[in-house]
């Protein structure tokens, strides 16, 4: 758990505007540092064990959905089987009679494995979606406002070709 680092002090010794003394910000950030490399490292780690279970021929996704049931909470368990329940309340009424069947099962097996396969990569899809943002914004960050951009176009098209 994350541990106070309130007997540090809050300001420099040396007086304002002197950078020669220990930031209070210092051990923060270093901790922040250390948790980031973690979890890039903990990342790099999770991809060489999914390249070494396709070695092994064991399929990622369900071993992926055993740990996720395993690490979820109570509430989240409860919440998932709510919406389990209502999805085949949803096909049973739109198949009728037609379930008490064989194919009728076999039919609501499929939509519900369609339905959380349709999820996870919706999932995913949002993911994608959001790292691209993020690496869109990082961009204009560094890059400045559309006018700086504007004018660092005109300015490089200005200039003479050698």
């Amino acid at each position: 758990m994350a541990r106070s680092l309130g007997s540090l002090p809050r300001k420099s010794d040396n007086g304002p505007g002197h950078n020669s003394g220990v930031s209070f910000e210092k051990p923060y950030f270093d901790r922040l540092l250390h948790l980031r490399t973690a979890i890039a490292e903990l990342r790099d780690d999770i991809k060489e064990l999914k390249i070494e279970c396709k070695e092994a021929d064991i399929d990622v996704g369900p071993l992926e959905l055993a740990v996720k049931r395993y690490r979820e909470t109570e509430e989240e368990r409860l919440a998932r089987e709510t919406k389990e329940a209502e999805a085949e309340r949803i096909l049973r009424a739109c198949l009728g009679d037609f379930i008490e069947t064989d194919l009728g099962g076999s039919a609501l097996n499929d939509a519900l494995d369609e339905a959380e396969t349709k999820i996870a990569k919706a999932k995913d899809s949002n993911r994608r979606r959001r790292k691209v943002q993020e690496s869109m914004d990082a961009a204009r960050a560094h890059l400045g406002s559309e006018q700086q951009i504007e004018d660092e176009r005109e300015r490089i098209s200005e200039m003479p070709l050698i």
